[in-house]
């Protein structure tokens, strides 16, 4: 975790084992151990954009986050006027 705040990554840790998580879990199906997930941001329509279990190198982490955001920018946007 020391990584990710190295290299300026937003993240969240989710003890996966703590009850109060299991509905969490439940919902984005973690059933193994280690798991990363890429999560939208938007509350609204949550899902998972990219996922990995075992371990994960933070800069093929950030590699990953980098590929989305990229093409992220090439899908046009409803609602715009040109």
């Amino acid at each position: 975790m020391q990584d990710m705040v190295k290299h300026n990554v937003d993240y969240e840790f989710v003890d996966a084992f703590a009850d109060e998580n299991q509905e969490l879990c439940d919902e984005f199906s973690v059933d193994e151990l280690p798991h990363i997930q890429i999560i939208t941001a938007h509350q609204d329509m949550r899902c998972v954009l990219r996922e990995g279990v075992g371990y994960v190198p933070v800069k093929r982490l950030i590699k990953v986050m980098s590929s989305l955001e990229n093409e992220a920018k090439r899908i046009p946007r409803t609602g715009s006027q040109s």
